[in-house]
Formats: structure tokens, C-alpha cells, sequence
């Protein structure tokens, strides 16, 4: 008798649900030149009708970057914009450089169901900061000193080596 039932439940829960299977797609690894826009795209598949709840992209750190809505408004920053259009919601990155690399989620909220997708945005050719770039952290006016304890250990070594190669030459 019991078996009976949980079949029976779970033949009417799959006819109330109507087995819906909404999906969506992203590329696993998208490149981008470094400091030129690029946009992610996040797709929907699905054979049935549905009314989005929430649509959104966010960061590995978990924050949202832009969301839609079933109302159909579009969230949008001065980095990160977004667009909807039939069945796909865009995520546009002004300028990445190697702080937006990194892995990003789109996630899908209906009436039906739920479901996320990742992608990994890869961005090269970035310039790598010279010392003169890097900007030198003050304490009340006095440089703060930015080596590690190894690093602060191996110059010491080689300023040791350095003298004892001159005192016994």
C-alpha cells in the first residue's frame, strides 16, 4: 500500500511539474584582450513556457553584477552592463584587465525550476606593473617596508655572499 502511494505521488507530481527542463548554457572559457569590452552570454534552453523569477550573472566572490527580471528591468553599472534578449542575458565588461579574470555564474530562477551555469574569463595581454608604477603605502610619512620575511632573508644572503667575495677575493 505504500509503495503504491509514493508511485502515485510521484506520477501526479511529475504531471503537475510537467517534467519542465529549462536549462542554460554559457562557454566554459572565454578570452579577452586586456582593457577591451567582452561579453558573457547566457543562454536558455527549453521546449516550455515559463516566467523568469530572477536572471542574473554574479562573481566568484558571489556578488551580483546585473540582474533581470520578470518585470523586465535591467540592472546596470559603470563596468558591467547587462542586456536580455529573447532567451539570453549578456554581461558586457568594460576594460577587464587581470582583477575581473576569473570564474563567473549565471543563474536562472522560474516558476518551474532553477539552474546555473559557470564560465571562466580569461584575459591576456595585460602590461605587468613596473616598480615605478606600483604605488608605495605611507605610515605618517615614511615608506612602509612592502618585502616578505624570505624576501628580506635572501637579500641578506646575497649581501653576505656578495661580501665575503670581496674579502676573499
Amino acid at each position: 500500500m505504500m509503495l503504491a502511494s509514493a508511485v502515485f505521488l510521484t506520477v501526479v507530481f511529475s504531471a503537475v511539474s510537467g517534467g519542465t527542463d529549462i536549462k542554460v548554457h554559457t562557454k566554459e572559457i572565454v578570452w579577452s584582450e586586456c582593457q577591451q569590452s567582452v561579453t558573457l552570454f547566457c543562454n536558455i534552453s527549453t521546449t516550455h513556457n515559463f516566467s523568469i523569477v530572477d536572471f542574473f550573472w554574479m562573481n566568484s566572490s558571489q556578488a551580483k553584477l546585473c540582474t533581470h527580471s520578470d518585470t523586465l528591468n535591467t540592472e546596470t553599472s559603470d563596468r558591467f552592463h547587462c542586456r536580455y534578449t529573447d532567451l539570453q542575458l549578456a554581461l558586457t565588461i568594460q576594460s577587464p584587465g587581470k582583477d575581473e579574470e576569473g570564474q563567473y555564474v549565471c543563474k536562472l530562477f522560474t516558476d518551474h525550476n532553477h539552474d546555473r551555469a559557470k564560465t571562466t574569463l580569461l584575459v591576456r595581454d595585460c602590461p605587468i606593473k613596473t616598480e615605478s608604477q606600483v604605488s608605495v603605502q605611507r605610515d605618517s610619512g615614511k615608506p612602509r617596508n612592502q618585502a616578505t620575511t624570505l624576501q628580506r632573508k635572501w637579500t641578506s644572503l646575497v649581501l653576505l655572499l656578495g661580501t665575503l667575495l670581496l674579502a676573499f677575493p
